[in-house]
């Protein structure tokens, strides 16, 4: 597919470093032309959808004033989060920890506590089956059309409680990619370089779809 014709300026709905990184690199790698900035007004953003999908569009519209201002092309909202088969039903969440994954345990916590609170709840249960979600939300900041998206990556969790590998963020250090064939991959999502996490992850899932959908523009 050819690249848009025009240089593109998407405002992501999130002030976390990592996802700027990662989408950036995203569209370098891909040949499209694309600033990803991250949008510094979030205050009294409300994620208040049962949904990932539902949370991807409220963050898009949430930033949609900040982008007139920055002159940017699109809007971009981001909901992702870790589902956990075993816990289902949890907190009375049927995809627990789901839209909560940032948010199930109150308090001043790192993700390393997160990390450490799955494999609480998990004790030796083998039922170890996980996946990642991402939701993308593009809004057209002229337009007001929203196309959006979603990823998914099928996960395995560690079974012996420990935190391995430093690249990545949030769940990634208790979790194996699992591959098509259902062959559960030997490093952590943590051990990966960006590149190779890019290629199977949810977010590069969800991309691979905003770029065939900005290609066509």
């Amino acid at each position: 597919m050819d690249a848009p014709k025009n240089k593109l300026t998407i405002l992501l709905a999130s002030g976390n470093l990592h996802k700027v990184e990662e989408i950036q690199a995203f569209f370098q790698a891909s040949g499209i032309d694309v600033t990803v900035l991250p949008a510094t007004n979030l205050g009294g953003l409300d994620e208040n959808a049962p949904t990932f999908l539902g949370n991807a569009e409220i963050k898009a519209r949430f930033v949609l004033d900040e982008a007139q201002e920055q002159n940017a092309t699109f809007t971009l909202g981001d909901d992702s989060g870790f589902i956990v088969e075993a816990l289902a039903g949890h907190q009375g969440l049927a995809d627990f920890p789901g839209v909560r994954s940032n948010r199930w345990l109150t308090g001043d916590v790192t993700h390393a506590d997160r990390c450490r609170g799955i494999y609480d709840l998990l004790g030796d249960s083998p039922q170890r089956s996980a996946r990642f979600v991402c939701a993308m939300s593009l809004l057209h900041v002229e337009t007001g059309d929203v196309f959006s998206v979603e990823g998914i990556c099928p996960l395995w969790i560690r079974q012996d409680g420990e935190l391995v590998g430093i690249n990545g963020f949030g769940y990634d250090p208790i979790v194996y990619y699992v591959d098509e064939a259902g062959k559960v991959q030997p490093q952590t999502m943590a051990e990966l370089s960006l590149s190779e996490k890019t290629a199977i992850s949810h977010r590069g899932r969800a991309l691979r779809q905003l770029h065939a959908y900005l290609s066509d523009l």
